[in-house]
């Protein structure tokens, strides 16, 4: 009996979900069966950003990255043994284990490192929304351009011949590499929010019209957009 037990899986699954108090963790039920259109996923990595920590009382998350152990009799875009993302906002993938419809997530190919995977809602998504949305000319700053979304934004702007400005933490422990890196995604400015506004104002004076100003990062610093 014990050896039939070890392969068993859980009915339940550990969660962290949102409450008044804050986070809390939680046991969810699994259904024993799955609906036709359904699969149970189990989840191997996930965001932590201000985005993956919006929930009205529900689980947790919105980026990550699962395995996909079992499918509905329906299911055709999915198999067992595939890695995928949520392509559905609040999904919930603060927890071990989950049922959920199979057009609610897609797989990602093999080459795709988990933890690169597990960023895709907090940072390319949202670089990409902002983009398509307000679709800036010329020139975009950035406040916390080295957060996920702000280097995804400075790459995608740069192939849209967008110019970036970008505004970095000032406590950041090693300032020389985030400069370099941004640099390379395509960054046309890179200083801290300590740098001196009028200082600043006269580098942008040399790139032109600034299309639009993005505060990604809750700091100090979002004063220079206005």
């Amino acid at each position: 009996m014990a050896a039939r037990l070890i392969g068993r899986r859980s009915l339940s699954s550990l969660a962290i979900a949102s409450s008044k108090e804050g986070f809390k963790a939680t046991k969810l039920k699994i259904p024993e069966k799955l609906a036709a259109s359904e699969v149970l996923v189990s989840f191997q990595a996930c965001g932590e950003s201000p985005y993956d920590k919006v929930a009205d009382g529900g689980v947790v998350g919105s980026s990550g990255v699962a395995l996909v152990k079992k499918l509905g009799a329906g299911v055709k875009n999915l198999k067992e043994g595939d890695r995928v993302i949520p392509i559905k906002p609040g999904l919930g993938t603060w927890r071990e284990e989950g049922v959920v419809a199979s057009t609610d997530v897609a797989a990602i190919p093999e080459s795709l490192k988990t933890e690169h995977a597990a960023t895709l809602w907090s940072g390319p998504f949202t670089a990409h929304r902002i983009l398509t949305d307000y679709k800036p000319k010329n020139a975009i700053i950035i406040n916390g351009a080295e957060t996920a979304a702000g280097q995804s934004l400075v790459q995608m702007a740069s192939v849209k011949d967008v110019k970036s400005i970008c505004i970095v933490s000032a406590g950041l422990p090693a300032f020389a590499p985030v400069v370099e890196g941004l640099k390379y995604l395509g960054a046309e400015i890179v200083v801290d929010e300590d740098f001196p506004t009028a200082s600043l104002e006269a580098l942008i004076q040399d790139i032109g019209k600034v299309g639009l100003a993005v505060n990604i990062s809750v700091r100090s610093s979002a004063r220079r957009e206005s």
